[in-house]
Order: C-alpha cells, then structure tokens, then sequence
C-alpha cells in the first residue's frame, strides 16, 4: 500500500485469496532442519488487514494437505498494537507424519521418530509480547530409534526418567499417547525461539507425566521400554465379519492419527491375505449436523471463496450430509489405494447413511465382504 504521511507503515489490505503448493522449513542454529513440510494445496483467505493504525484486527485462515494425507486448518485474528501486534491462533492438525514432519522429539535426547501420526490442537495468544496457550497432543502408533547406533539407554534411574520412558510410560493399550502442554513464552526475550521452546516444554510435560506415573520398581521400567518398541495391533482375528470402523471428527473428512495407524495395520492384513475384501459404508451423524450448523465468520466465507473446487464445504440438511458421509469413504479408499496399493476392486462401497442415534460416531464402518482364507486347515497363510 501506500505510505500515509505520519503512519508507521501503510500496509493496508481489504483481502486477500491465493491456494497452490507450499513448503515450510525450519532451521536450527545448529543448521540441522528440526521441521519441513509441503502442503499441496495450501489455501489462504486474509481480510482487513491495516497496518497503518494500531488497533485495527484483522482475521486469517488457511487450510492445507500433506503429501501423506495430513491436514492442517489454521485460523487467527491479529490486532495492532503501538509497538507490534496481538495475536489469537488455533491450529488443528490431523494425522501429521511424525517421521516426515518432525524426526527429531528434541535434540536433546539421542532418538529419533522412524514411525507414527500425529494430531496437534493449540490455542496460542500473543499479548504484550507474552505468549501463552497449550496444545493438546495425541501421538499414535509412535516407534523410536537411537540417533547413534547404540542402546537409547543403558540403565533407568526410577527418579530422572529420560523421555523414552516417559513415552513408554503414558501409552495406553492401544498405543497412543495423550498429553497436554502448557505454552509460555516472552516474544521479547533475545533467546525467544518458539519451535525450541515448544520442544522444551513438551519434555518438560511428557517427563513429569511420565514419572508420576512411574511408581514402579525399576525392573517393571525396564520392561514398559518395550512397549514403545512394539507396534499394539488395533485389529480383530483373521476370521472376523467386521473390522472397528475408522473415526472422524464432527463435520469433517480429515483422516486422524489413531484411524491412519490403523489402516495401515489394516492394509498388511490385506496384503497378506489377498482374498480379504471390504465394504466401506459411510454414516453421518447428529454431531455432523450440529458442527455444520455453526454460526460461521466472514473470514470462512471469504475461505471458501478461495477453496472452490478444492475443499468441499457442505450443508447442515440431509443432502449435505450424506455427501460428506460419502467422502470420508472416497479419503478411506483413496488412502489405502494411493498409500498400500490395495486395489479399488477390494474396497466396495456401500450406500452413505445417516445415523440419528444421540451417541453416534461419524465414521466409516468396515464390513467384511469375502473373508481372509488360510492355507492349511486354518494354520498357515
């Protein structure tokens, strides 16, 4: 824009539309990328934006996918200050690749991520140079490696658990591990580098957790260290009618962590037993409605606009919800076609559904169409 006369800056922008391929990297001091992502498409609406006197806001969202079907929504308003801005933020992210997005857990521990997903919901604020807020983590399917080819560890010290055991600790039966990290940070600080400040508190978090729930001898602590080393098979026998279905968040079609993990678990059963097929039977739900319904800001209208023809949006009535139904199918079937080779032809598709029940969970049910045959009365493959 052009500069006022006695304005700061005369940056000023009604709105702003643009969507394409994106690709983020940060860099430690140390020069070793510690995070890298490309999202394809990434969609961004910007509105009111005024730089030229404080306390104007302005209002943000984007919306992008990863190559290995994670997606992140991000959505914001920024208001200007006399000597900056104050910022308010959510990040949703949903089935972020741990190994491909963030190898590293910290620099400080001698491991690395090799397998797992992610989801990541944050709420942040920037005021007065202070930022605050927590993100809420759950980690799926998490397996470690020792970044220096030797043992993680040699002995654990039941009062300073490293992370490792931490980690081993908070996973549950089904191998996912649940936390929430407390966020706070001062912008003006000389040392201020949110990324390392994020990984500081999340040890910080996962440690104490960890040891709160360690009051095990310590040989029982050595012992949880290999739950960390052992997938947890989330799948029913061989000869099972239906499979668990895979869960969706309320008005979305965004694949999560724990329902990718177990359709990769899903994908080898089907690789190993090449007659096994599925039906994939789409259902929406009241909560759908519900989410779908919501008052919504300019700022998704404006969103929409620029996600025509990328990201479907949908109606709260019945047409719009069985339209999303049917989507979640198609994220379904394409994940295990475009990531697992499964072919099209195993994966039939059933008729999408609404489900009035009160306590139902949008999600695509599993049925077994022709069931896995093994060789040798039943002993073998």
């Amino acid at each position: 824009g052009k500069r006022n006369d006695g304005a700061r800056t005369g940056i000023r922008i009604r709105q702003f539309l643009t969507s394409g391929e994106a690709r983020f990297a940060y860099i430690d001091r140390a020069t070793d990328p510690v995070f890298h992502l490309t999202l394809d498409p990434l969609v961004v609406a910007l509105r009111d934006l005024d730089l030229s006197l404080p306390g104007k806001e302005a209002r943000f969202r984007a919306r992008g996918t990863g190559s290995r079907y994670a997606s992140g929504d991000i959505r914001g308003r920024l208001r200007t200050t006399v000597d900056g801005f104050d910022l308010a933020l959510t990040i949703d992210v949903k089935g972020a690749d741990l190994p491909q997005a963030s190898p590293y857990v910290t620099l400080r521990e001698p491991f690395i991520v090799t397998e797992g997903r992610g989801d990541n919901y944050t709420e942040l604020t920037v005021d007065n140079r202070v930022l605050g807020g927590k993100a809420k983590l759950l980690l799926s399917g998490l397996e470690l490696e020792s970044s220096t080819g030797g043992r993680l560890f040699e002995a654990v010290d039941p009062a300073n658990f490293p992370m490792r055991t931490a980690l081993a600790l908070l996973k549950d039966s089904q191998g996912n591990i649940s936390v929430e990290i407390p966020l706070q940070m001062n912008t003006r600080s000389r040392d201020y580098d949110f990324v390392d400040g994020f990984q500081r508190a999340f040890v910080k978090t996962v440690t104490a957790a960890g040891t709160a729930a360690a009051n095990l001898p310590g040989k029982t602590v050595e012992r949880t260290l290999r739950l960390l080393e052992d997938t947890v098979s989330l799948l029913p026998g061989v000869d099972a009618t239906r499979y668990g279905p895979i869960a969706f968040a309320a008005g979305s079609e965004a694949l999560m962590a724990r329902p990718l993990v177990y359709l990769d678990q899903l994908a080898e059963r089907m690789t190993r037993y090449p007659t096994l097929e599925l039906s994939l039977c789409g259902r929406a739900t009241e909560a759908d409605r519900e989410a779908l319904a919501a008052p919504r800001a300019d700022i998704d209208a404006l969103f929409d606009e620029a996600a025509a023809g990328i990201y479907p949006t949908f109606g709260a009535n019945r047409a719009g919800l069985v339209a999303l139904a049917a989507l979640r199918v198609q994220r379904v079937r394409g994940y295990l076609e475009a990531m697992h080779g499964i072919p099209a032809t195993r994966l039939a598709v059933c008729d999408a559904e609404l489900d009035d029940a009160p306590a139902a969970v949008p999600r695509v049910e599993l049925r077994v169409k022709t069931p896995a045959r093994r060789g040798l009365f039943g002993l073998l493959p």
